[in-house]
């Protein structure tokens, strides 16, 4: 019985510790910033930041992470009569939903001059922190020159031996499907798409880098940090990034100011800091890539390596709020159109 009793009590504090996590509350007037965070593996450059922003101001910051960018936004909102976040952190298209509710304060950052409008609102409701490139990622071995344009991987040599993610479940396959749109033309899109299908092996979200280190795919498209991850920590040597001449094709996390934030002044001077060229230089930590310019130079040599073919290229640039308009009909015309083509 007693064992039994040690036993609940243990697993009613775990509970309690989780619920605090979940659901942190406040003093009325909080000295701390407070952040939202989705739970997408940017800890690494989260933690560099707010250790390296401490130690600058002495202000102490607290993330709390409900889940993925959806869970976030859900929370802002539900919370927006009362916010108890100072900011926000998601990814697009989700962060439009905040917006869109009257849930983000218009701020306009010292260092917004030196963020491209590829990575930032019109309106200043939000900015970039970091950004991720869907690319071509190929087995130099067996593909010598890598396709200069989309109209290139229609080439009947690779049939078999190409891969893309299923835009309707994956973030990387909507952003190339969406690419495509936008330079081509919704109608010239999925005419490309579906002349693309026959060519395609498989339509994986997960990372395929041991494939294409193999062999057995020549190219996919896929996010630049997971194959960054992969060649870094894994060692996958034959695997290659590439852009097209079209431009990279960027998405981006980003951050916001709640509206009526309990730290707005404290808010204001992380946000500052995240796209200062010192903080932008933390994202590196998680194989982000910055959204400032002229931030070569602090890039780590390894990644740098790694990350040559997005240096001096154009970034494609995607409207947000029309893809969050159309994203579900495009994804059931991809159903519809494209996915019976398949092998």
């Amino acid at each position: 019985m007693k064992r039994d009793t040690v036993t609940i009590l243990v697993m009613s504090i775990l509970v309690i510790a989780a619920m605090g996590i979940l659901w942190y509350t406040r003093p009325e007037k909080p000295s701390e910033i407070l952040i939202y965070t989705s739970n997408s593996g940017i800890e690494l450059m989260l933690e560099a930041t707010i250790s390296l922003f401490t130690a600058e101001t002495g202000i102490e910051v607290v993330y709390v992470t409900p889940g993925g960018s959806g869970a976030v936004i859900n929370k802002i909102i539900a919370e927006k009569d009362s916010p108890n976040a100072d900011i926000a952190i998601a990814s697009l298209p989700s962060m439009l939903g905040a917006k869109t509710e009257g849930a983000l304060k218009i701020y306009v950052s010292k260092e917004a001059a030196n963020i491209p409008a590829a990575f930032k609102d019109p309106e200043s409701y939000y900015t970039g922190w970091f950004a991720f490139h869907t690319v071509l990622a190929y087995n130099p071995t067996l593909v010598a020159t890598p396709p200069k344009t989309f109209a290139d991987l229609l080439d009947p040599a690779y049939a078999g031996k190409l891969a893309y993610p299923d835009p309707t479940t994956s973030g990387n396959g909507l952003r190339f499907m969406a690419a495509l749109i936008e330079t081509l033309g919704e109608d010239e899109a999925f005419e490309f798409l579906a002349q693309l299908e026959p060519l395609i092996a498989r339509h994986d979200s997960l990372p395929l880098g041991e494939f294409i280190d193999k062999g057995e795919l020549w190219i996919q498209i896929s996010d630049d940090s997971i194959i960054t991850s992969e060649v870094m920590k894994e060692h996958l040597t034959d695997q290659y990034m590439a852009v097209t001449d079209e431009g990279a094709i960027a998405g981006f996390v980003a951050i916001a100011i709640t509206n009526g934030a309990p730290n707005e002044e404290g808010a204001k001077l992380l946000i500052d800091f995240m796209l200062s060229e010192e903080g932008q230089a933390c994202v590196t930590a998680g194989y982000g890539y910055p959204v400032r310019t002229g931030m070569s130079h602090r890039i780590p040599e390894d990644l740098a390596a790694i990350w040559e073919p997005f240096f001096d290229k154009p970034v494609i640039p995607l409207d947000w709020e029309r893809i969050s308009e159309n994203m579900q009909a495009w994804k059931d015309r991809w159903l519809e159109e494209i996915q019976p083509l398949g092998n």
